[in-house]
C-alpha cells in the first residue's frame, strides 16, 4: 500500500512540474540527432539530449512518433508524458537521455522526387539517406558529405535543413523462392559530431579523411549533373506546361507572359520556377520590365 501511494505520489508531481515546464518552454540543445532515413519514408530519429539540471525535460516531436523509447544513460526506461507533440521526461539521476522514435511526417513524396524537411532548430544532425539514393538538392550545404555501404551521409552543424533525393529501383537479389530472407546487416559506424567537438565511432585516419573530402565533392558534383540529366523524370505537369510555354515564345519569356498563358496563379508559377532554377533548367533575370525567365 505504501509503495503504491509513494508511486502516485511521484507521479502527480511529475506531471505538476510536466506542466510548469511546458509552460516555460526551454530551448533544445541536443548533443547530437541521427536521422535515418528508409525507402519507405519513414525516418528513425536518435536523440541524446543533455539533462543538466532539469527534473522535467520537454522535447518536441518531430512528427507523430512509433516505437517511441526513453532511455537514461544506463540504457533503463524513463517515465515521459506527451501532450500537443511535446514529449515531457522525468529526468532523475542521470546526465544525458537518449530518445528513439520513427516518424512518417519528415518526410514527403511527389513523382518520385523525394523531400526531406527538419524545421526544428538543432545542433550536430547527421542524416542517413536510403541506400541507392541520388541528391538533388540540398539547403543549406552540409558541413560534410560522405559515402558509406550505398548510402550517402551527411552532416550539419545546425538545423532548419531541406533535402531533395531520388531512390534508386532495387536491383533483383535472385534469391531463390523458400529462402530465407536476410534479417539485417550489420551497421557501419557513422562518424557523429558532439557538442564537445568528439568523434564517435569513426577511426579515420588523416588520409582517409582528405579521401572521403574528395569523395564528397565528387558526389556534389555528380549529383549536380545528374539533375539536368535526369529532371525530365521528376517534373510536374505544371512545370512541364510552364517549360512549353517558355519555348514558345522562343526560350525566354517574362513571367507575366507565362501566367496569362498557363492559366495559373502568379504564387504557383513563381513556387514552380524557382524549383526548375534549382533542378539547373532555368535561369532567371530581373529587368525593368519584370522578372525574365530563359531555359538553359
Amino acid at each position: 500500500m505504501r509503495h503504491l501511494l509513494s508511486r502516485d505520489i511521484k507521479w502527480s508531481l511529475f506531471m505538476i512540474l510536466t506542466i510548469i515546464a511546458t509552460s516555460s518552454q526551454p530551448l533544445l540543445s541536443s548533443e547530437y540527432t541521427i536521422l535515418e532515413v528508409y525507402r519507405d519514408g519513414y525516418v528513425k530519429v536518435t536523440m541524446v539530449i543533455p539533462v543538466g539540471d532539469q527534473t522535467v525535460l520537454n522535447v518536441t516531436l518531430m512528427g507523430t512518433p512509433s516505437y517511441l523509447l526513453v532511455l537514461d544513460e544506463k540504457g533503463l526506461p524513463l517515465e515521459y508524458n506527451i501532450s500537443s507533440g511535446v514529449i515531457s521526461i522525468l529526468c532523475i539521476d542521470t546526465p544525458r537521455v537518449t530518445l528513439t522514435y520513427y516518424t512518417p511526417n519528415l518526410t514527403e513524396k511527389h513523382e518520385g522526387l523525394w523531400n526531406l524537411t527538419v524545421n526544428m532548430k538543432l545542433l550536430n544532425v547527421t542524416v542517413i539517406l536510403p541506400e541507392d539514393s541520388i541528391l538533388m538538392a540540398c539547403r543549406p550545404l552540409p558541413w560534410k558529405v560522405k559515402a558509406e555501404n550505398n548510402t550517402l551521409v551527411l552532416v550539419y552543424t545546425r538545423t532548419p535543413l531541406s533535402l531533395e533525393y531520388v531512390i534508386l529501383p532495387m536491383p533483383e537479389t535472385g534469391r531463390s523462392e523458400g529462402a530465407e530472407a536476410p534479417q539485417g546487416k550489420e551497421e557501419a559506424p557513422v562518424e557523429v559530431i558532439t557538442n564537445e567537438g568528439k568523434r564517435e565511432g569513426g577511426q579515420d585516419t588523416l588520409l582517409l579523411a582528405a579521401g572521403l573530402s574528395m569523395a564528397s565533392m565528387a558526389i556534389v558534383v555528380l549529383a549536380y549533373k545528374l539533375k539536368r540529366r535526369k529532371y525530365m523524370e521528376f517534373l510536374t505537369e505544371e512545370e512541364k506546361t510552364i517549360l512549353d510555354a517558355i519555348r514558345a515564345r522562343g526560350g525566354q519569356a517574362y513571367l507575366t507572359e507565362i501566367v496569362k498563358a498557363v492559366n495559373l496563379p502568379k504564387t504557383t508559377v513563381w513556387r514552380r520556377i524557382r524549383k526548375l532554377e534549382e533542378f539547373n533548367i532555368v535561369r532567371t533575370v530581373r529587368t525593368r520590365r519584370g522578372l525574365l525567365v530563359r531555359i538553359k
